[in-house]
């Protein structure tokens, strides 16, 4: 309800400025940290996860063939935020990616079992194709000025560069368990940054509607 009262309070004062490009600070600021937080996570374990899998036991040719088959299964995710839009909202998408997101980071446990890391690799693919497009549609949509939609471009390419780096440090001491783990931590942190902007935007949506 704060963001809420804080929104209205901006939208008042822009009133007397038809002209000046309505910003909601609130829900913008929570949606660029979801999308660093999200990119991130999902960078972290991607740019390590061909050698997670011969860690885990697979040969290098097996884990390669499975993370290029899953990059084109990953087009799913794409082609189901063009075949919905904002039909449903963006909030339940957002949920059931997410959740699935995080399964399937979770599932990277169990990479030894070749049909697991198949699996795991197309959810995370596939969510992080839907989800991302969603964000950064989200993003934009807080911002009239169209700034924003530059601004989650940038953060986007911050937190991708930020999760192999991220990655590497923890693995220099640390295991690929602890890795996986701190990856779902960040995911649900996302999750959480994100489901109030997405509320918000279907609510405006569903007013704007009556």
């Amino acid at each position: 309800m704060r963001w809420a009262s804080a929104n209205e309070r901006l939208e008042e004062k822009q009133k007397d400025d038809p002209d000046r490009p309505r910003i909601q600070f609130g829900p913008l600021a929570l949606t660029l940290g979801a999308v660093f937080l999200f990119q991130l996570a999902n960078m972290a374990l991607a740019a390590y996860v061909i050698e997670l899998g011969r860690r885990s036991g697979l040969t290098t040719d097996f884990a390669s063939a499975a993370v290029g088959a899953s990059s084109w299964v990953s087009i799913i995710g794409a082609v189901l935020v063009v075949a919905l839009g904002v039909r449903m909202g963006r909030w339940w998408p957002l949920l059931i990616g997410m959740a699935l997101a995080v399964v399937g980071t979770i599932a990277f446990h169990w990479s030894a079992d070749p049909i697991v890391y198949i699996a795991a690799n197309c959810i995370t693919g596939s969510a992080w194709a839907f989800i991302i497009a969603y964000l950064l549609g989200m993003a934009a949509e807080f911002d009239r000025g169209g700034r924003s939609a530059a601004a989650a471009g940038f953060i986007s390419k911050m937190g991708l560069a930020s999760g192999p780096f991220i990655a590497g440090v923890l693995l220099e001491t640390t295991s690929y368990d602890l890795l996986i783990n701190a990856a779902s931590v960040a995911l649900v942190l996302s999750a959480f940054a994100m489901l109030w902007p997405a509320f918000l935007s279907d609510r405006r949506r569903k007013e704007s509607a009556q």
